[in-house]
């Protein structure tokens, strides 16, 4: 089971740059998020039904995995600095919150721009160009369109 956040300020702007996903997929994108057993540091949660009588236990399982691990993390994360310091981070363990490098980098650009950090906006968009770069990431042209746009903005 995932949980995911959205923070609209975040989200306005890197759609405007991101050119391999749809108008849908653009109302539906998220800032960041993580599979319950991942954000706890384990493999993925799983739970079986093999018969009919196993779904009442089974909801409370989900149920009481979302009340212990979905909503903590939804409370943790539901705020631009915190997004920021995640997104920002380069603690490997930070990335389960947004694998996807160019993704995590156009985010956490955007959400240092949103926070004002200027000093900070320039290091991360220089390190984030040099790992996409090394990487030869697929959206190294959406995150150079990004800066550039982010550039012209007052």
């Amino acid at each position: 089971m995932d949980v995911a956040i959205r923070i609209d300020a975040i989200e306005q702007v890197v759609n405007q740059f991101e050119t391999g996903i749809t108008d849908a997929e653009r109302r539906r994108s998220t800032t960041l998020g993580a599979e319950l057993g991942n954000i706890v540091g384990r493999e993925p949660l799983r739970w079986n039904v093999s018969e009919l009588n196993d779904i009442p236990t089974v909801v409370d399982y989900i149920a009481k995995a979302f009340e212990r691990v979905g909503l903590r993390y939804l409370s943790a994360h539901s705020d631009i600095e915190s997004v920021y310091r995640v997104l920002s981070s380069t603690d490997p363990k930070d990335r389960v919150h947004s694998p996807i490098l160019g993704a995590r980098c156009m985010r956490a650009v955007v959400a240092a721009y949103v926070l004002e950090r200027s000093n900070d906006l320039d290091l991360l968009i220089h390190r984030c160009e040099d790992q996409l770069s090394q990487e030869d990431d697929l959206y190294l042209p959406d995150f150079r369109a990004l800066r550039e746009g982010l550039l012209l903005r007052p």
